[in-house]
């Protein structure tokens, strides 16, 4: 394991499980679920904005899912609405 490795892993395990928290974070077939603490981006997010602990980041890291689910949500609706406008050009084509 290389130090950035480590100091990932040493910040992930600071956001991890609270005690007590055991067990919720797996669904309904028991299967562990991935866990933003288990992600070494969140702790390259950290460093990169200067945050030391976890809950400072979260404003910003809140603000920047939010934006990223908006420009998804348009990219999704121009897919559909392309989708939408070719389905009714060729059935406008269609003889009846």
């Amino acid at each position: 394991m290389t130090a950035e490795e480590s100091d990932i892993s040493s910040e992930s395990s600071y956001v991890g499980s609270v005690d007590g928290d055991e067990g919720e974070n797996e669904d309904e077939s028991g299967d562990e679920c991935p866990s933003i603490a288990d992600d070494p981006g969140f702790g390259l997010f950290l460093r990169e904005k200067r945050f030391e602990h976890p809950q400072e980041a979260l404003p910003e890291l809140l603000r920047s899912l939010k934006t990223a689910w908006t420009l998804m949500s348009a990219r999704e609706r121009h897919i559909y609405d392309e989708r939408a406008r070719l389905l009714s050009k060729h059935r406008d084509k269609e003889p009846l």
